[in-house]
């Protein structure tokens, strides 16, 4: 039986949907409950190798929880919290959306008491690998129930079924249509219905599937609408990232349901052209998991616990040196960081070494992140150029406002100093790793490069920057990808 509890603000008691839902929890509690060491027993270490072998595995699923993980369960209550507000199931207004909804408008006009009302949504961005949606996934899985039956509430007998939240992919080609059957697929795998085949059929088209998207989330009474991998969107044809964010918007305006979106910087093309689309996607706020620094609490936090769990028979105390070359080689990204410290206890399992030592580190790097170098390198050279889900969100902003300002002909660019000093680095960076790649063996091209390196030594912010815009560096491909 599902146990009701007011939570003790007026505009929510009374709703049975809201009273449903776990008593909100505290930072001590949140981050008490999160944390998930890995299992360790000192015997293990005298295992077999496969055995011990297998045992690093568990550092992948570990959870070292922080202020930003409690800062999104919080974002999250506050997001079910106001999309159920203005849909409670005992109240006239939600039957009368429901009807109208359900009818596309034929059978009931929209509740006036609801017009102004819209649900709030959050954006979490942030670098590749930083954990973003193991995060999420996690908050959701261990603070909320997925799926809750209502049978009586306050003497009233109820007999339906509260879908809290649902959470899928925007595909990979960015198609509208398969993000709809994605939505109704998430939905079929948490309750056992089956709308996934019945909206497949080729006579729907992309409207008629929205519309039945939103009959759904009224059905079932869904609080939360996760969607991740938003920087798909950009590879849409022209127009097809607005009508996307539109319909998104269309269901907190018009069903109330709260967003959460999830995406990489990459997404900072979606947003960054119309104020309206960025206020559309971060109504309830965004929170950014960065490139941490090297003296970042978080980061240290994390490799100081996992550091304990070495599954070799003479463990070493964590050291200046290694905390240093642990950072160097993972740049603070956290699947990096974790899977670094899993391999590196492979390596000294395989190699038969009572410790884990600095040379072991270098060895499991070399051997297992070649195909991460390229990447890790970029980052350790800010080079953000070379991958366009490593770029901050402040050298986007900085570049695509110099980028306006060239193309609008100004003669000067405004940045703070601060910016400019930003600009300046990433622009010199990037210049120096190209002509790095460029480069050839030729005294004459050695010597050329050297002029040119002192030329460039006494080049402003808005210097680099218009060299780089004249040699196409920041030419825009005008193809777009086609879908549906």
């Amino acid at each position: 039986m599902t146990d009701y509890h007011k939570i003790g603000i007026p505009e929510y008691d009374g709703n049975p949907l809201i009273e449903a839902l776990p008593e909100y929890k505290g930072r001590t509690e949140v981050i008490t409950a999160a944390l998930k060491k890995p299992l360790f027993s000192k015997d293990e270490v005298y295992h077999n190798e496969l055995q011990r072998d297998r045992y690093t595995e568990r550092l992948d699923s570990c959870i070292i929880p922080n202020t930003k993980f409690y800062k999104t369960y919080k974002k999250i209550y506050k997001l079910l919290l106001k999309s159920y507000k203005h849909r409670n199931p005992i109240d006239v207004a939600t039957s009368q959306l429901i009807n109208h909804v359900a009818s596309e408008g034929r059978s009931a006009p929209y509740p006036a008491s609801l017009e102004e009302i819209t649900a709030p949504s959050l954006f979490l961005t942030g670098l590749s690998g930083m954990g973003k949606t193991y995060m999420v996934e996690s908050i959701l899985k261990l603070f909320f129930d997925q799926v809750i039956p209502h049978k009586k509430y306050n003497g009233k007998a109820l007999n339906f079924q509260q879908l809290v939240y649902v959470k899928f992919n925007v595909p990979s080609d960015g198609s509208r249509r398969t993000l709809c059957l994605n939505f109704f697929r998430a939905v079929d795998s948490a309750i056992g219905t089956n709308y996934a085949p019945g909206n497949q059929l080729k006579t729907l088209n992309i409207a008629d599937l929205e519309i039945n998207m939103k009959k759904v989330c009224l059905m079932h009474h869904i609080g939360l609408i996760v969607i991740d991998e938003l920087q798909n969107l950009s590879l849409v044809k022209s127009g097809g990232i607005d009508q996307a964010m539109a319909f998104f918007e269309s269901l907190s305006n018009e069903v109330k349901v709260s967003l959460l979106y999830i995406g990489t910087y990459d997404t900072y093309d979606i947003y960054s052209e119309k104020f309206r689309t960025a206020r559309r996607m971060a109504q309830e706020g965004m929170i950014d998991l960065a490139q941490p620094d090297m003296d970042d609490q978080v980061w240290n936090q994390l490799v100081e616990v996992l550091w304990r769990y070495q599954w070799v028979s003479s463990p070493v105390a964590m050291t200046e040196e290694i905390k240093k070359l642990l950072y160097d080689l993972t740049q603070g990204v956290t699947f990096c960081t974790v899977s670094l410290l899993k391999f590196a206890n492979v390596r000294a399992i395989e190699d038969d070494e009572d410790s884990i030592t600095a040379d072991i580190i270098h060895q499991a790097y070399k051997e297992e992140f070649k195909l991460f170098m390229p990447a890790l390198d970029a980052l350790r050279e800010k080079n953000y150029a070379a991958y366009d889900d490593l770029m901050p969100l402040a050298i986007r902003r900085i570049l695509k406002s110099n980028q306006k300002y060239s193309l609008a002909g100004a003669h000067s660019v405004k940045n703070t100093p601060d910016e400019d000093s930003a600009l300046d680095e990433v622009l010199e960076t990037t210049v120096t790793a190209r002509a790095n790649n460029d480069k050839s063996d030729g005294a004459d091209d050695a010597s050329i490069d050297e002029i040119q390196g002192k030329k460039r030594r006494n080049e402003s912010a808005k210097d680099v920057y218009d060299r780089l815009d004249s040699s196409g560096f920041f030419a825009v491909d005008t193809e777009w990808v086609t879908s549906d």
